[in-house]
C-alpha cells in the first residue's frame, strides 16, 4: 500500500515540476514580435523608434539617420539586454562592443546562433550598429 502511494506521489511531483518548467519557459521566453514593446516598457519611445520588424525578423540600428560618430543614447544598451533576453551569451554583446571599437569594415557580418534565434550584426565604421534577429530555420 505504501509503495502505491509512494509511486503516485513521485508521479505527480514529476508531473508539477514538468510543468512548472514548462510554464517558467514559456514566461521567460521573449518572442521577436514583443521585442519592440519590451524595448519601448524599458528604454523609452525614442530608443524603441530604432527598431522595427521586417517580416518575421526584429532589427535594430544605433544610428538610423547615419549621423558620423553618433548612436541613438539607450540603443546600444537595449541591444546588449535584448541579446540576453532572446538567450545569447555574454560572448556575443562581447563580438559586437569589439567590432564597435575597432571599427570593423562594414561589409563583415557576423552571426551567432543561439536558441530558437540568431543575431546578424554589421558594424559601419562612424555610423553605428546594425542588428537583425531571425528565428532559427
Amino acid at each position: 500500500m505504501k509503495s502505491r502511494l509512494a509511486s503516485k506521489l513521485a508521479a505527480v511531483f514529476a508531473a508539477v515540476l514538468l510543468f512548472g518548467v514548462l510554464v517558467c519557459f514559456n514566461a521567460c521566453a521573449m518572442s521577436l514580435s514583443s521585442g519592440i514593446g519590451w524595448v519601448r516598457k524599458n528604454y523609452g519611445a525614442s530608443v524603441a523608434e530604432c527598431f522595427w520588424m521586417d517580416g518575421e525578423d526584429l532589427c535594430g540600428d544605433s544610428n538610423p539617420d547615419d549621423i558620423p560618430g553618433y548612436d541613438v543614447p539607450g540603443v546600444l544598451d537595449a541591444i546588449k539586454e535584448l541579446n540576453l533576453k532572446l538567450g545569447f551569451s555574454d560572448y556575443v554583446w562581447g563580438q559586437m562592443q569589439k567590432s564597435i571599437e575597432d571599427e570593423f569594415v562594414g561589409s563583415m557580418q557576423l552571426a551567432y546562433y543561439g536558441t530558437p534565434y540568431a543575431v546578424f550584426y554589421t558594424c559601419y565604421p562612424g555610423k553605428g550598429l546594425e542588428v537583425r534577429y531571425t528565428k532559427n530555420r
